[in-house]
């Protein structure tokens, strides 16, 4: 019986983590986002990238697929990119396939209600990127 109940309490986290990806799964639209280094801050929020006609979609997809829409790489055209996702505890790797490279983008992921936040820390540059989804309704 001991033996059965460490078995239980070793798996948990696992089954904890498997639960939550379920919970990312679906389209994300982009509602604001923030760029806070040593040189300072930048910060949209949902109303001026509305007003500035920006949009970025994630949608991860059950097979560990993934697809990016978005027209904020500043050519004014919107832009598909597609990769693979997984995550570990509370971290989330996108691998986007741009051009005929890969690029992984590693986050800090939470989801609170319909609102995933994603956080990226880019040492080099002393750069902490934030940004906010909010899940689009099927």
């Amino acid at each position: 019986m001991k033996n059965f109940i460490l078995m239980l309490l070793c798996l948990s986290p696992f089954y904890a983590v498997k639960g939550q990806d379920k919970d990312i799964l679906g389209t994300w639209n982009l509602i604001s986002w923030a760029n806070i280094g040593d040189a300072g801050s930048d910060k949209r929020t949902e109303d001026q990238l509305k007003a500035e006609n920006q949009s970025t979609l994630y949608m991860f997809l059950t097979d560990g697929k993934f697809k990016m829409t978005t027209n904020m790489a500043g050519s004014g055209e919107m832009e598909n990119y597609d990769g693979t996702w997984k995550t570990s505890e509370k971290n989330l790797t996108i691998t986007l396939k741009i051009g005929e490279q890969n690029a992984d983008l590693k986050n800090i992921w939470e989801i609170r209600h319909d609102t995933l936040i994603l956080t990226r820390v880019i040492p080099e540059q002393s750069l902490k990127i934030i940004n906010t989804f909010r899940k689009q309704k099927d």
